[in-house]
């Protein structure tokens, strides 16, 4: 993939020669980003397309961390309609003393492609940063959600429990890569379960551009019918701070 290949050399070349010139992190601000790029897909959606994303984080000194994110992606291809995405995600993660947080999330997800006219997930739980220092920090939280959801015309909504997990390693100010997975299962049910994963990189182009590649996967064990139930996407994008 000639896509994949030229933003992964990209990342990686970047990150490692300006990490010695990036300037320290700060916190108890807001930081704005805007991504723009190339999505290509496979699974219930198949072909490449214009893709666009907003994340909005804001790092207290007290250690909380807000993250505030949405993306979509629309496409068609002879006519007739290959993507119609759109998702986002509130997660509000409150440190205690040490390395101990408790986190509330809402997720939502529209996918008519997939058949999914909404799915929507509330949840609460504690976690804790078994990493963390100025460059390194993995994350594991756990607690209970709901999904309230129409999938193949049928609505329904159940008790959940959400367990997720997240890795993020700064190479410098401006550069990192990160990777993470959310489970999601229902509780009566354990063959009713979503999983979502990425895992990106991200280096510098100027102070205000950077070149970002991800790679996300999404996964439900019983789809809408006659619907795949992977969903992969490889997306290179330039992400703009605002």
């Amino acid at each position: 993939m000639n896509l994949r290949t030229t933003f992964f050399v990209a990342c990686a070349v970047m990150g490692l020669s300006r990490a010695a010139l990036a300037e320290p992190a700060t916190t108890n601000q807001w930081e704005h980003t805007l991504s723009l790029g190339v999505t290509e897909t496979s699974g219930n959606t198949e072909m490449r397309m214009g893709t666009a994303s907003w994340l909005s984080e804001f790092r207290s000194l007290g250690g909380d961390l807000v993250r505030l994110s949405a993306d979509g992606q629309n496409g068609k291809e002879k006519g007739q309609k290959t993507a119609d995405n759109v998702k986002g995600d509130a997660n509000y993660k409150c440190a205690f003393d040490g390395s101990l947080y408790a986190v509330a999330d809402v997720a939502g997800l529209y996918d008519s492609v997939a058949d999914i006219s909404y799915r929507i997930t509330p949840s609460v739980g504690l976690g804790c940063f078994i990493l963390k220092d100025s460059a390194n920090s993995f994350s594991v939280d756990i607690g209970p959600a709901y999904v309230f959801e129409k999938v193949g015309g049928v609505k329904d909504d159940y008790a959940a429990f959400r367990a997720s997990e997240r890795f993020e390693r700064k190479l410098g100010a401006k550069a990192k890569c990160w990777e993470a997975v959310e489970y999601i299962p229902k509780v009566s049910d354990f063959d009713v379960y979503n999983i979502a994963g990425e895992i990106g990189a991200e280096a510098p182009l100027t102070s205000s551009i950077n070149l970002r590649l991800v790679f996300a996967d999404r996964y439900q064990n019983i789809p809408a019918p006659d619907h795949k139930r992977n969903d992969t996407q490889i997306v290179g994008a330039v992400a703009i701070k605002i």
